[in-house]
């Protein structure tokens, strides 16, 4: 898992393949296919650990306060300051985040290129049936980057339909730069985040507050949906829709 790890933040999620890891230790492609079975449960197995190396780090930290803890509601607080006093990296996070979408995002590409037969990973007018042997589709999806899905098959299959003369064109159709005149208009949509969100962009935070005015609720911590399930979140977004 190290060696998975270590492959994750050097070069991202489409570098943790059983084939990259048995060479970082020096092992046989055939030694990690025996142990996990695929790249997905490799990578899923790495997110798993990641995951729980955090937890205990915040778990280690909550039992050293908890003496003084008196109610249910003392320690939820703890979890939130121990986590707020022994952060996890930004580059652990954004991995672990990474590959937690690349794993999300291989079964959408797969599922919308059977869906529109266009080719992309399974062969064009090939019928899956129940019986279809996954794996090789599988190991191809882990292996497709966004930058891939995005130049070799969405701007390919929506080139004919679009308006966008270019990549980039299209690229800012799909942006919600380009709707921000409706945005600022349209009084029943919100936003909620966080100013430390380790997957937005430099200034994008900044687009949320200005196209979203007062409803754009932008806390100062929380990462990316770390505080989701907060109570004050909670109350913030019931209270919304509430309106």
């Amino acid at each position: 898992m190290e060696a998975a790890r270590s492959l994750l933040l050097e070069s991202g999620p489409q570098a943790v393949t059983l084939k990259s890891v048995a060479g970082r230790i020096g092992r046989t492609h055939a030694n990690l296919l025996h142990h996990f079975g695929s790249a997905a449960e490799l990578q899923r197995e790495l997110a798993a650990e990641m995951a729980r190396s955090i937890c205990a780090e915040i778990a280690d930290a909550v039992e050293a306060r908890r003496a003084g803890a008196r109610s249910r509601r003392d320690v939820v607080d703890l979890v939130f300051d121990a986590f707020k006093d022994n952060p996890p990296r930004d580059e652990e996070l954004a991995a672990l985040i990474g590959i937690s979408f690349r794993l999300s995002s291989s079964a959408l590409v797969f599922t919308s290129d059977v869906m529109t037969n266009y080719g992309f990973i399974k062969p064009a007018n090939l019928i899956l049936t129940r019986n279809t042997k996954m794996d090789d589709y599988t190991q191809v999806s882990l292996r497709v980057g966004f930058t891939d899905y995005f130049h070799e098959y969405a701007w390919p299959y929506f080139q004919k339909t679009t308006t966008a003369k270019t990549r980039a064109e299209y690229a800012l159709l799909q942006s919600l730069t380009s709707i921000q005149d409706y945005l600022i208009s349209e009084r029943k949509i919100g936003v909620v985040d966080n100013r430390d969100d380790v997957i937005l962009a430099p200034g994008e935070v900044d687009f949320l507050t200005n196209t979203f005015d007062t409803r754009a609720k932008i806390y100062p911590v929380g990462g990316h949906l770390g505080n989701l399930k907060q109570r004050e979140t909670t109350a913030y977004i019931v209270d919304y829709f509430r309106q």
